[in-house]
């Protein structure tokens, strides 16, 4: 995909975000001029990235308006998601849709292997989008100011992540980036408040957070900011899916989703005590979350099934360090993720890499 001029990313933006607008509407949104906007747009016809319809019904007098959104499809983010439970890969298009999904069961620590399991699920999806935006990787890592991994989360450290990225960008010839704060990217793209302040904790083979501030990730003096696991310590009790096997009683540190449904269908004592108690424990981490950020939204995610995150969120009290006889801080909205499962950090990261064409930043 080409890159996007300022005017250009703005344009497909809105048009994304608020579609069926005319390009009167765009442009008194926007405050650019008519010109510039027929020109953009007319750009993004001739590519086949928008559409272009007449409203049926005129909604004054004169011709009906013509309405723009994107064409579904026209451009798709590839995510992939590397981990010792396998290799998975979504691609995502402007609209938020998930245009299909891939995956091996081959253990990423086994780079040769992993490697041209990536490759088969990279050219399977690649071709579901018209056009490319590029490919993210999903890192269960703590990055530093220059975006380099520095620590990936123990029970996923024997992964090269960067080997994969530089073999996958080599093959294809499509940038390729790693990212940890995939499903925090996903919140801010897709959500339906575009001002929302947004804290994601995601929940995978750690325990991970982020913020989100519309479009712009927060991520303080050095890239670390938010390490909201290191509020919830490995070796304590924190709901992440390596703690879950060792609860469980399981050789394998991603417990294998159809266990965890069946867990579920069945009511599992050992399961809900277990989502009792690390509910509760993310209680004091999360009001600590609140009074330092006051966000809008604190959002479940990550690669358990919807309805363990919802349980999780059930015992989450948000009130630990209201202080008596002050006025309390204003609750943000607690709710689950728009992505989750074990394909979501793959769809998220394919999010991402839509995030990295249409945000200047990121």
């Amino acid at each position: 995909m080409r890159a996007l001029r300022e005017t250009e990313r703005a344009i497909l933006e809105s048009i994304r975000r608020f579609p069926n607008q005319s390009r009167a509407e765009l442009a008194q949104r926007l405050d650019y001029s008519k010109a510039l906007l027929t020109q953009c747009v007319t750009g993004f016809l001739q590519e086949g990235w928008v559409t272009e319809e007449r409203e049926r019904v005129p909604s004054r007098r004169g011709q009906p308006a013509l309405r723009v959104k994107v064409r579904k499809g026209a451009i798709g983010g590839l995510g992939l998601s590397l981990s010792t439970g396998g290799i998975r890969g979504a691609i995502v298009d402007l609209s938020g849709s998930i245009l299909g999904t891939a995956e091996s069961s081959v253990n990423a620590q086994d780079v040769q292997a992993g490697l041209a399991a990536a490759v088969d699920i990279v050219s399977d999806l690649l071709h579901r989008a018209d056009c490319l935006a590029g490919i993210t990787i999903w890192a269960p890592a703590m990055f530093n100011a220059a975006g380099e991994i520095q620590e990936v989360t123990p029970t996923q450290s024997g992964i090269d992540f960067n080997e994969y990225r530089s073999q996958i960008e080599q093959k294809f010839g499509v940038s390729v980036s790693l990212e940890s704060k995939c499903p925090s990217i996903d919140e801010a793209m897709f959500g339906s408040d575009p001002d929302a302040l947004i804290f994601v904790l995601f929940l995978d083979y750690g325990v991970g957070g982020s913020l989100v501030d519309g479009l712009r990730v927060f991520r303080g003096g050095y890239g670390q900011a938010v390490n909201i696991g290191a509020l919830v310590p490995d070796h304590g009790i924190r709901p992440s899916l390596p703690d879950l096997a060792t609860y469980l009683d399981l050789a394998d540190p991603e417990p294998d989703p159809a266990l965890i449904a069946t867990l579920l269908e069945h009511e599992d004592q050992r399961l809900w005590t277990w989502i009792e108690s690390r509910g509760k424990a993310l209680s004091d981490p999360l009001s600590i979350v609140v009074q330092f950020f006051n966000p809008t939204d604190v959002v479940l995610s990550g690669m358990f099934p919807r309805p363990v995150l919802e349980g999780l969120l059930g015992q989450i009290d948000l009130t630990r360090y209201d202080a008596p006889g002050r006025v309390p801080i204003t609750k943000p909205r607690l709710r689950i993720g728009r992505n989750v499962g074990a394909t979501s950090l793959a769809a998220t990261a394919g999010s991402t890499s839509l995030f990295r064409v249409m945000v200047a930043q990121g």
